[in-house]
């Protein structure tokens, strides 16, 4: 007579060890993109008081009045959540920085925000936010892989984003660097 044996046959058992790592692994998709998208929020809302902190210090400043004197320092005082790195960046989550510096164009003044180190795979979300976080102050945008060609965009603001979503798909490199050019 033959004895019953208990427990998992080697085939039971592999196909169990192959459903947990199954499992494991969309638990840590779903936790990636989850926390990319906490990240995204987080540099959304920090775009966002950059530019109301912009808009009250300098408010009716326009195309017409220099934005002498900004910088991150001041954005950092003016906001002293934020921190600087030692190149005086503003550091966010997975090592992103934004940058903040007043420039002059075709005779105007606008005030910049690049956000450098996005991961590629997250650029399209990043173009759709820095626009609609600078709505109708946005005056020209810039894109750009690491050592890749800059693509320079003018126009409205919605054609500002269609053209940074399409530039996207021509970024080859791991990270990319958005920059948008506004006035109060």
């Amino acid at each position: 007579m033959y004895k019953r044996e208990r427990g998992l046959s080697l085939i039971e058992a592999a196909m169990v060890l192959a459903l947990a790592t199954i499992f494991i692994s969309g638990v840590l998709y779903y936790y990636q993109i989850a926390k990319e998208n906490e990240n995204r929020d987080e540099i959304m809302s920090t775009t966002m008081n950059i530019v109301a902190t912009v808009n009250k210090l300098y408010a009716n400043y326009g195309f017409h009045k220099s934005y002498t004197g900004l910088s991150n320092e001041l954005i950092q005082k003016a906001i002293p959540s934020l921190k600087l790195n030692d190149n005086g960046l503003i550091i966010q989550p997975n090592g992103i920085t934004i940058d903040v510096w007043p420039w002059q164009q075709n005779g105007g003044y606008v005030y910049v925000i690049s956000i450098d180190h996005i991961p590629t795979s997250q650029c399209e979300n990043y173009s759709t936010m820095l626009t609609s976080v600078g709505g109708n102050l946005i005056k020209k945008a810039w894109i750009g892989g690491s050592h890749q060609d800059w693509y320079p965009f003018n126009g409205n603001p919605e054609e500002v984003r269609k053209q940074l979503f399409a530039a996207c798909h021509g970024i080859t490199q791991d990270t990319t660097l958005i920059s948008v050019a506004l006035n109060t």
